[in-house]
C-alpha cells in the first residue's frame, strides 16, 4: 500500500544529528542492557560507533514510519517520549531525538518539526491520490468528447478502470533509484573490502542482482560490509563462499551450515559443488 514507505535521505547515516543521538544512547547504561547481553555499563564500551549509528537509523525508521501513519500534520497526539522509546525499541531514544530538535514536547502531544515537508500521513496521502485520480479521469473524459458532444461511454469506462488500477499500482510501489556504473564499482572496491575476498564480494553482488533483478545500492553494501570487515579474511572468505553456494540474499555465517553438521554427525560426507576460486 502507499502508506507502507517513507522518504529517508541516503546521507542520513552521516548526519551530525544521527551521530549525536548515537553518542547519547551509547552513554546510557539502561540502553546498554537492552542492546547487549550481560553488560551493565555504557553501550559504547561494547558496541562500535558504526553499530550505534546503524541502530540509530533503524530506530528513526521505526519512529518516522509510525509518525507517517498515525500523526496529523506532524503531530502525534496523546504521546510521550517513553512511547518513542517503545516504538524504536531503544530506551532513551525519545530524549535523544528531543535533544537534537527532531521532536518537540507540546503538552500531551509530540511535534515532529517540518515533518510534512518530506512526508504525508497515510490518510491525507490517500485523499491526495484519490483527488489526483479524479482529476486525471475528468481530464481524459473531456479530451475524449467528440466535436458533436458524443463519446464512447463503454470504451471510457473500460479503459478508465484499467488505467486507474495501473496508476494505483505505480503510485503504491516506489521505484528504487538506479545505481550507475561508477557507484557500482565504488561498492565493489569499497575501502572495507579486503583484497583476499574482493573477487568473491564482486561475484556475490552480481549473483544478488541477477536473482533479485534489482540494483545493489550503497546502503545495502554498508550493511553487509559492516559484518564482513570485522572478521578475519579467511572467515569472511568462507562466509562469502557459503552465501554464494546457498544463493543467499544476505551474507550468511558459514559456521551455521546445519546440513553439514548433521551429515558429519552421522559420519557421512556432505556432497556439494564448491564455488571455484
Amino acid at each position: 500500500m502507499a502508506g507502507d514507505w517513507i522518504k529517508m535521505r541516503p546521507s542520513l547515516l552521516t548526519s551530525p544529528k544521527v551521530h549525536a543521538i548515537a553518542k547519547q544512547i551509547g552513554a546510557n547504561s539502561v540502553t546498554s542492557r537492552s542492546m547487549t547481553i550481560d553488560h551493565d555499563g555504557p553501550a559504547c564500551h561494547v558496541l562500535s560507533r558504526n553499530a550505534l549509528r546503524y541502530a540509530t537509523v533503524t530506530g528513526l525508521l521505526c519512529v518516522w514510519g509510525a509518525c507517517n501513519e498515525h500523526s496529523s500534520g506532524g503531530v502525534l497526539k496523546n504521546a510521550e517520549l517513553e512511547d518513542i522509546d517503545d516504538i524504536a525499541g531503544i530506551p532513551g531514544f525519545g530524549d535523544a531525538m528531543e535533544s537534537v530538535g527532531w521532536i518537540v514536547v507540546d503538552g500531551d502531544n509530540l511535534v515532529f518539526p517540518n515533518f510534512d515537508e518530506y512526508n504525508t500521513c497515510g490518510k491525507d496521502r490517500s485523499k491526495q491520490l484519490a483527488a489526483e485520480r479524479q482529476r486525471k479521469y475528468r481530464q481524459r473524459k473531456k479530451s475524449d468528447v467528440t466535436g458533436d458532444g458524443g463519446s464512447n461511454v463503454t470504451g471510457d469506462v473500460t479503459r478508465d478502470g484499467r488505467e486507474e488500477k495501473r496508476e494505483r499500482r505505480e503510485e503504491d510501489i516506489p521505484t528504487p533509484p538506479p545505481t550507475d556504473a561508477g557507484q557500482r564499482e565504488e561498492i565493489k572496491s569499497h575501502q572495507c573490502v579486503d583484497s583476499k575476498w574482493a573477487d568473491l564480494w564482486s561475484r556475490w553482488i552480481d549473483s544478488w542482482e541477477t536473482r533479485t533483478e534489482k540494483r545493489f545500492d550503497a546502503f545495502a553494501a554498508e550493511t553487509q560490509l559492516m559484518g564482513l570487515s570485522q572478521k578475519p579474511p579467511s572467515k569472511a572468505k568462507a562466509d562469502l563462499i557459503f552465501s554464494l553456494e546457498r544463493q543467499a540474499k544476505s551474507i550468511l555465517d558459514s559456521d551455521d551450515d546445519f546440513s553439514k553438521q548433521r551429515s558429519q554427525g552421522r559420519g557421512g560426507k556432505q556432497k556439494k559443488e564448491p564455488v571455484r576460486l
